[in-house]
């Protein structure tokens, strides 16, 4: 655990003294801080609206959840699947300038290709900024991250959640 809280410190990743977090918590930190679980919410909303299968109470119970339902579920993926030295890469980048504004653009893109006609502007990235991305992009705790399965785990959650909001709960 000293070698975490090395590497995150030399990451940046901000963790209070006294912490000595778990490889779950940090991967909780990692799913929130790369709004993993917002956008497992914001497509399946986005479905509900255009999708007509989805009745008016189906999309307004939609509409209604809360987006950390799906924090869990993807965390335990990621604790399970990725190794503790390469979540605390991540979370450093994340945590980062950077990595917030890879994120929001991640999100106008999915935006963007869900409605081509949306008016939602990108980030503007600095070309360090930039430079840090395509360091991110190339290195191989990304890689390995991109490798990881979380669909079955965010699809149990999602049938859940339909089955709930069809139900009327």
């Amino acid at each position: 655990m000293h070698r975490l809280l090395l590497v995150t410190t030399l990451l940046g990743v901000s963790l209070p003294a006294s912490a000595n977090p778990t490889k779950q918590e940090l991967a909780m930190r990692l799913v929130a801080v790369m709004r993993l679980d917002y956008t497992v919410l914001d497509a399946l909303q986005w479905q509900a609206r255009v999708a007509p299968a989805f009745s008016g109470d189906v999309s307004a119970c939609l509409g209604g959840a809360d987006y950390k339902r799906f924090t869990a579920p993807i965390a335990n993926v990621v604790a399970r699947d990725v190794s503790v030295d390469d979540i605390a890469y991540l979370l450093g980048f994340y945590s980062s300038p950077a990595g917030s504004k890879f994120t929001e653009a991640a999100l106008v893109d999915a935006h963007k290709h869900a409605d081509p006609g949306i008016k939602e502007d990108y980030p503007d990235i600095s070309p360090d900024e930039y430079a840090q991305i395509s360091s991110l992009i190339k290195s191989e705790p990304y890689a390995r991250f991109r490798g990881v399965q979380t669909y079955a785990s965010v699809r149990q959650t999602a049938d859940q959640l339909l089955a709930e909001c069809r139900a009327g709960k």
